[in-house]
């Protein structure tokens, strides 16, 4: 990987935004980065590390921690790196979870974590590639290939570590090395290792906890003496195992006997059920014929209603032939009547015409009347646009003073404000000299508490080291009494084992002996002493005489309590050795810390460390204040020298404004002199260029309104001897339409009459009720329609069900349904019966499964242990 541009923004000792061009290197592939302490170098290397894996290069630094205490609170932290790896070109920007100051009121909102990565192409342009923290993450898995430990192992160590290891003794380095290369992992791995064979010890106990309890939950239905092992809680699954497989057995032929009696009464269940279905089937048919019967009785009765609904649809087809009549007359009357309003209205319109034609006359007249105002507006108007020059040469003159009179007061406003300016300079100067000599001071204060701090640091160190050596002899001694109690406790079980060994080797020994006197004849010789008299042979053991496999097994258990004490026995030197040597190292740093403090204790450790830590926080702080002052040094040399020149410049600018002020004094009173003159000359009204053209346009706009005003008026008297002419001439037309319509309506209603009669009606009352629409025609003979199919398809029905059902007798079927019901009552009962013999079934072999599974895994685990 190699980086080409860093920008850091807000982050660390950067306060504002900086930016590093690797490529000024060019070809160059080592190069040096140096500075003062807290200058920025590690800085450097934990902003490449935060732009691409989010962690700072050190394990003591992280993200929020990074942003600067000198930026400002709207500078965001942010960090961006170009870099090339693998001939592809990478930006990266990243910005940590910060506070950033409310645009409005008071307070902070916090804004997330944000990550970014691109890829240039080879045309220049940039691609995005991720935009999301945890897309970021891994896409900078596939292009690195390594993680941010590995990172740091291989490109960086981190400042500070590699100082430690230089000036470390030799029990330090193995912690710093495992530090600096994160071996860590190695250590744990074989703590890991003890834990899991403590735990694998402690589940070998919970698996032999667990078979006992299994074997306590079986449960014995057909084996009498599986029963009898359950209830005497005995857990010797080589006895019960067996009898475990018997009852299984035993329950699957029962489960087979239930099954037989199951199905045989499923079977009776199905025969009630098929008679019960052929009984409902015949007394739904029966109760459809007495439903058939009341229906028939229903529909019979209605053949009055429908008779008269066929009247109605008869009557109603000849009103149909009159109705195109009857609409021709109404729409006849209608369009009379419509004729007739339209003269009333053209009758109103003439009325109202002449009423506004009196009234447009008389406004006409009143405008005639106005001439001589129209004629003295004219005069006024000619006599002001004589007076135009002089008034617009007052103007000019006017606006002249008045801006040479606006000028002179920015003058005089000018040189009050750099007056005043010079005043501020003066007092800044006098402000920024003092603080000068009061930070100077304290530089001499922030060189001696670096020494000071880096004293403090150095006892912090040696007390941190103290109190790791403390814990490391505290674990020493406890695995120092482990071991010991592990080897008494060994040491007795092997005593007991060798006991056991001599006292079976004993017993086997005589009883050996019993036997061979057994066999002894008196006379015989003796296999083992050739005497052929036998005084005192050696007497019958009875039943305690041990085998070889009692003996071997006892021998056996015996090597492996010898085998045990061995190994605890080393474990206890090993446990002797790691105690003497921590407690050597614990007394070396001891008396290092007693060179400085006398009176040190073990015990007095922490509050020793509180006092050093709380001592160098409070230098630190005031570190920081100086640090800050003194930062301000360079700003406060350069702003002095910056007011001196402002001073000069502003006492050179007072002296220039001092002069235009004299010579803006002359210049006014000139013009204020000429402007008094012609002031008696014009009416005071018309001095201003404004007012006087306002005061023109608007006696011309007054004498263009009179005349406007004129011709309308005469155009209204015109435009309503117009309309008069016209309306009359309508007038005659409509009267004229009028008596057309009248002998139109009287010739149809005649006609009407004529054909009433001819279709039997007696009058237009009986010819109005019989009116029907056409929907209403179809919607009867329908109803009609329907009726009489019904009729026929319950009249078809009924006939045919009667003949079926002739001889038909009701069928039981009440005592049908008890006899199912009596017989599911039963086979429920055979379910349940069942179903707890499968479950005590199937629980039985899960047990003896389980037991199983259990003796395998103790048998593995022992072997593993």
């Amino acid at each position: 990987m190699r980086p080409i541009r860093l920008t850091m923004q807000a982050f660390g000792p950067y306060a504002e935004r900086e930016c590093i061009d690797f490529t000024e290197l060019g070809n160059r592939t080592m190069f040096v980065i140096s500075g003062k302490t807290g200058s920025g170098k590690t800085t450097i290397f934990d902003a490449i590390s935060y732009a691409i894996y989010g962690k700072a290069s050190g394990e003591d630094r992280n993200g929020p921690e990074l942003r600067s205490h000198f930026a400002s609170d709207d500078l965001l932290t942010e960090v961006s790196l170009d870099f090339s790896l693998r001939n592809q070109v990478y930006s990266i920007t990243r910005s940590p979870q910060q506070l950033k100051k409310k645009e409005k009121g008071d307070g902070c909102t916090t804004i997330g974590a944000k990550a970014e990565l691109y890829i240039w192409g080879s045309d220049g342009e940039r691609k995005l590639l991720a935009s999301k923290i945890t897309d970021v993450e891994e896409k900078i898995k596939e292009i690195m290939l390594i993680d941010a430990n590995q990172f740091r192992q291989i490109l960086m160590i981190p400042q500070g570590e590699f100082r430690k290891l230089l000036t470390s003794d030799s029990k330090d380095k193995e912690v710093i090395l495992q530090r600096l290369f994160h071996t860590q992992v190695y250590k744990l791995v074989e703590e890991k290792l003890k834990e899991e064979a403590s735990e694998l010890k402690k589940s070998v106990d919970a698996q032999v906890q667990s078979r006992n309890e299994a074997i306590r939950r079986i449960q014995a239905v057909t084996n009498d003496e599986l029963r009898e092992y359950v209830g005497a809680g005995s857990e010797n699954d080589t006895l019960i195992l067996p009898l475990l497989q018997e009852e299984i057995s035993g329950l699957a032929e029962l489960l087979e006997q239930l099954d037989g009696q199951l199905k045989a009464q499923v079977l009776r269940q199905d025969q009630v059920k098929a008679k019960l279905s052929e009984a409902e089937t015949i007394l739904e048919q029966l109760q459809t014929l007495e439903k058939l019967k009341n229906q028939k009785a229903l529909l019979t009765s209605q053949a009055a209603l429908f008779a008269e609904k066929e009247n109605q649809i008869r009557r109603g087809q000849r009103a149909a032939v009159l109705a195109k009549q009857e609409e021709l007359c109404h729409r006849l009357k209608r369009e009379a009547d419509l004729v007739a309003e339209n003269v009333q209205q053209i009758k109103a319109a003439i009325e109202k015409l002449q009423g506004l034609a009196q009234q447009h006359e008389e406004q006409l007249q009143q405008e005639l009347a106005r001439e001589g105002e129209r004629q003295s507006l004219l005069d006024e108007i000619n006599r002001l646009s004589n007076l135009k020059d002089d008034i617009y040469s007052f103007a000019s003159l006017m606006k002249q003073t008045s801006a040479v009179a606006a000028e002179l007061e920015a003058a005089k406003k000018d040189q009050s404000v750099a007056e005043k300016n010079l005043a501020q300079v003066e007092e800044r100067l006098s402000r920024l000299q003092q603080q000068k000599t009061e930070i100077e001071k304290g530089q001499l204060v922030y060189l001696e508490n670096e020494r000071k701090l880096e004293r403090l640091q150095a006892e912090l160190d040696i007390l941190d080291k103290f109190q790791l050596l403390q814990q490391r002899y505290l674990k020493a001694q406890q695995n120092l009494e482990a071991s010991s109690k592990q080897f008494v406790n060994t040491l007795a079980r092997l005593t007991d084992a060798k006991a056991l060994v001599a006292d079976l080797e004993q017993k086997w020994l005589n009883g050996q002996a019993a036997l061979l006197a057994s066999r002894l004849q008196e006379g015989e010789a003796c296999p083992v002493c050739g005497s052929v008299h036998h005084s005192s042979p050696a007497g019958h053991l009875g039943d305690n005489i041990p085998n070889e496999e009692d003996l071997k097994a006892a021998k056996a258990q015996a090597a492996k309590w010898e085998e045990e004490k061995s190994a605890d026995e080393a474990r206890l030197y090993q446990c002797q050795s790691d105690e003497k040597t921590q407690r050597e190292g614990l007394d070396e740093i001891l008396a290092e810390i007693r060179a400085k403090r006398i009176d040190f204790t073990e015990t007095d450790v922490l509050s020793v460390k509180t006092e050093v830590t709380l001592a160098k926080n409070n230098l630190a702080l005031e570190q920081k204040k100086l640090a800050e002052q003194l930062q301000q040094l360079e700003p406060i040399t350069l702003e002095l020298k910056k007011k001196e020149t402002d001073k000069q410049k502003l006492q050179k600018l007072i002296q220039q404004l001092a002069e235009n002020v004299t010579l803006l004094t002359v210049q006014f009173t000139e013009k204020k002199t000429n402007l008094s003159r012609m002031m008696s000359l014009i009416p005071e009204n018309l001095r201003s260029v404004t007012e006087y053209e306002k005061t023109l346009a608007g006696l011309k706009e007054r004498q263009q309104l009179l005349m406007k005003q004129l011709e309308e008026a005469e155009k209204r008297v015109q435009a309503v001897k117009q309309k008069q002419a016209a309306e009359a001439a309508r007038l005659l037309e409509a009267e004229k339409l009028f008596q057309t319509k009248q002998q139109e309506l009287r010739v149809e209603r005649e006609t009407f009459k004529n054909q009433l009669s001819e279709q039997g009606f007696e009058n237009y009352t009986v010819y109005h009720d019989s009116k029907l629409s056409a929907a209403s025609i179809e919607t009867l003979e329908a109803e009609i329609r329907s009726y009489r199919e019904e009729l026929r398809s319950v009249s078809d029905r009924f006939a045919e069900l009667t003949i079926k059902l002739k001889d038909v007798k009701v069928p039981d079927v009440a005592g049908l349904k008890a006899e199912l019901e009596k017989l599911a009552a039963e086979i429920a009962e055979l379910n349940s019966k069942r179903t707890d013999i499968f479950v005590k079934k199937r629980d039985n072999e899960e047990i003896y499964q389980r037991i199983e599974q259990l003796n395998e895994f103790d048998e593995a685990a022992r072997g593993a242990l």
